[in-house]
């Protein structure tokens, strides 16, 4: 496919985000999430306060009249809106912990769950950090495409412009994503779901209190952020359930990953770890790896031989071919959905 159609859709979308940016004397973000909205609302543009002005309008009019939704496939809507995404939050200094997660490791997220999830024609996928929901909105576009079934998206965040760009960012893309505004490690709303993905926050949860009642918290002092988002998207998740988690390669190499291992054994089945390419990251401390669980029930066990390595470099097709044999032979040979 040309890269011709995304790179006009980023360049009308990154015009009119930053005309509006202008007038508003916000963020970029802040206009990427407005300025979306308008185009979905059939080009129609909220007016508040006087702002924007009318010459203001004017122009993001005669950019809209170019801007033809129907002649972009949802595949190349979506990469639009990852660059868009990308440049706003490098523009407002996004944080790192809150930045979206690149397409590379979202197509291997929605790659693992398609080969080791079981779905109803009808399914739902949780993301318990979604932030501006790129790597659920990549898993979903994936699975509906390639399953042909019908999914329902969950996420949940404690940022509220997160939650407005995945609001429209979903909207664009047409897939179904209902959003929870609030703290993940409080209790949910959203239970048995056939597959969580997640590119977890690291770092120190603050609140000592509301971690009590998990077994992943810490004995003393702060618990991880990340150890406890990943008990509370299992607690989630149906019986054999899958969870695909975006986690420090190093997540068991710390000195609080005890609980973390301790509570593992209990509740779900440490099925793989597949350590991200080197290059993607700045240095070798930074580096992510994709940590496979299973919970237990149903017809899930403990695979006999745990899935371990490095992915390859995404861009080698001779090694991600390799990899995709590998994978679809461990899978006939020891897992179980």
């Amino acid at each position: 496919m040309s890269d011709r159609p995304v790179k006009e859709l980023f360049d009308l979308l990154d015009e009119s985000t930053s005309i509006l940016k202008s007038d508003l004397n916000t963020s970029y973000l802040d206009a990427l999430a407005e300025n979306l909205g308008n185009i979905i609302d059939h080009k129609h543009i909220k007016v508040e306060n006087d702002r924007p002005t009318a010459a203001t309008i004017e122009k993001l009019q005669a950019i809209y009249e170019k801007i033809e939704l129907t002649s972009y496939d949802r595949t190349s809507k979506r990469q639009a809106l990852q660059l868009i995404g990308f440049k706003g939050m490098q523009q407002d200094r996004v944080e790192p912990n809150k930045r979206l997660t690149p397409d590379a490791i979202g197509y291997m997220v929605a790659y693992l769950a398609q080969q080791l999830g079981d779905y109803e024609t009808s399914s739902k996928v949780l993301d318990i950090a979604v932030g501006s929901g790129n790597l659920i909105l990549t898993v979903m576009a994936q699975l509906q495409r390639n399953l042909k079934i019908e999914l329902k998206g969950f996420g949940i965040d404690n940022d509220s412009l997160l939650l407005d760009l995945a609001a429209v960012f979903s909207q664009w893309l047409q897939l179904d994503l209902e959003l929870y505004h609030q703290d993940a490690v409080m209790p949910l709303l959203v239970k048995d779901v056939d597959l969580i993905v997640s590119d977890l926050p690291v770092g120190y949860y603050p609140v000592d209190q509301q971690a009590k009642d998990y077994q992943t918290r810490a004995q003393q002092g702060h618990s991880y952020t990340h150890h406890l988002l990943i008990e509370q998207g299992i607690r989630s998740l149906k019986p054999a359930g899958l969870g695909l988690f975006v986690v420090p390669t190093a997540i068991f190499q710390s000195e609080e990953s005890k609980t973390l291992t301790e509570w593992l054994t209990k509740a779900a089945y440490f099925q793989g770890l597949l350590n991200l390419p080197t290059k993607m990251f700045t240095d070798a401390s930074a580096q992510k790896s994709i940590l496979v669980l299973q919970k237990q029930g149903g017809q899930a066990e403990q695979v006999s031989q745990i899935l371990l390595g490095d992915l390859p470099d995404f861009n080698d097709r001779q090694a991600l071919t390799r990899f995709t044999k590998e994978l679809q032979q461990w899978q006939q040979n020891y897992f179980k959905k």
